[in-house]
């Protein structure tokens, strides 16, 4: 089989946010089947040893200045440039550097780009075939922004959602082969561009690695995770803690909400009901304290590993239609839908008071999650996939 030179814009060893653990599934399958070299953006903390018992090589490029002033030098320059803000945060140069400095047999091999941003970082003559794993259309995520900001901030996100789209537009045609994460993605690739080389690979989790902890109705504890330095995640947070939050606590006295993941340290929240936890090693170290956990995302696509993960525990859910989207669960499976602030902060209220409505929830996520995604319900099918590729 031909090898495959995996490109992510994050480095995903270690696993701990939801991107990294798919990027880590896709890099540990395929290297059961072919060679894989890795070349991934990452930092410091970043474990290319890890990364090498699946790889033949891994590859660390550094990340790009990320501060203050180089945030605000690049929304400056944006309205001179093509390239979609999204993507601004990856060092193209370095990227294209090592991926051309790769010689002899993998000039042969599958480039496998883990999000359409690293298009870019191919010469117009590439001529190898190309792999796309797209999770979602960022385009869309930006629409949803844009239409959700107030003025002036919805003309900023408007024109990234504009330049998002041709990016897309341009760049598609080139993949032989697109992955998204839910059967909604694959049909709005169809609906949008006309694309047919599109296939269905979930978001999954290795369910062995997850024991069943079921509510802790004791610790009157909600959780929140992820990556909170993304903003569908922080806007999430934010219209929770404002909206819902303090109806809650006038009804259930003790209650705190436990926000943990990257970037969740040091996040200027001013409630006395927040706790600010910051990262964590195991995901179980959080969700033990947790009698549900919620999803308040207003934008965003693709599917939410916080959903799965929490499932995958045996902790029920309540989140927004937003939030769901993309995983086909119901409140049989655990997973709970509510439109508005009055409906999200009932439904908790409700939640906690039935102690074995929350158990029965918890217990028919795990599941669905064993049935539907976890790595040993989508391996084999994600293998024959690759298969066909590669040969």
């Amino acid at each position: 089989m031909k090898p495959v030179i995996v490109l992510s814009h994050f480095f995903p060893f270690p696993s701990k946010v939801g991107a990294e653990k798919r990027v880590s599934f896709i890099v540990k399958t395929l290297s059961s089947l072919t060679e894989v070299v890795l070349i991934a953006q990452g930092n410091d903390l970043s474990d290319v040893e890890e990364a090498k018992k699946y790889c033949s090589d891994a590859y660390l490029i550094k990340c790009r200045g990320n501060g203050f002033f180089s945030k605000i030098f690049n929304r400056l320059k944006e309205p001179f440039t093509f390239f979609p803000a999204s993507g601004r945060h990856l060092n193209i140069a370095d990227f294209r550097k090592k991926l051309y400095s790769l010689r002899g047999k993998y000039d042969g091999a599958v480039l496998w780009l883990e999000a359409i941003w690293l298009m870019d970082i191919l010469k117009k003559n590439e001529k190898r075939e190309i792999v796309l794993d797209q999770h979602n259309l960022d385009s869309l995520v930006l629409k949803k922004r844009s239409l959700n900001s107030p003025f002036p901030l919805n003309i900023l996100f408007n024109l990234d959602f504009l330049k998002q789209k041709r990016f897309e537009k341009k760049h598609f045609k080139k993949a032989r082969r697109i992955f998204v994460v839910s059967l909604d993605d694959k049909e709005k690739h169809k609906e949008i561009y006309g694309l047919k080389n599109v296939k269905t690979i979930p978001n999954v989790v290795d369910i062995e690695m997850y024991p069943l902890l079921l509510p802790n109705t004791q610790k009157r504890t909600l959780v929140m995770t992820g990556d909170f330095g993304y903003e569908p995640n922080f806007e999430g947070l934010t219209y929770f803690v404002k909206n819902v939050l303090p109806e809650i606590k006038e009804r259930i006295k003790d209650i705190r909400l436990l926000v943990a993941g990257k970037r969740s340290k040091n996040l200027k929240i001013e409630d006395g009901g927040v706790v600010l936890y910051g990262e964590f090693d195991e995901p179980q170290e959080v969700y033990k304290e947790a009698f549900l956990s919620i999803a308040p995302i207003l934008t965003g696509g693709g599917s939410r590993y916080k959903i799965i993960e929490s499932l995958a525990f045996g902790i029920p859910v309540v989140s927004t239609k937003e939030g769901a989207e993309g995983l086909d669960l119901k409140e049989e499976d655990g997973l709970f839908i509510a439109d508005t602030p009055e409906d999200y902060a009932n439904k908790i209220i409700n939640i906690f008071k039935n102690a074995e409505l929350n158990k029965r929830a918890g217990m028919n996520g795990r599941k669905a999650i064993t049935e539907k995604f976890s790595f040993q319900a989508v391996a084999e099918n994600f293998k024959r996939e690759i298969i066909e590729i590669l040969n």
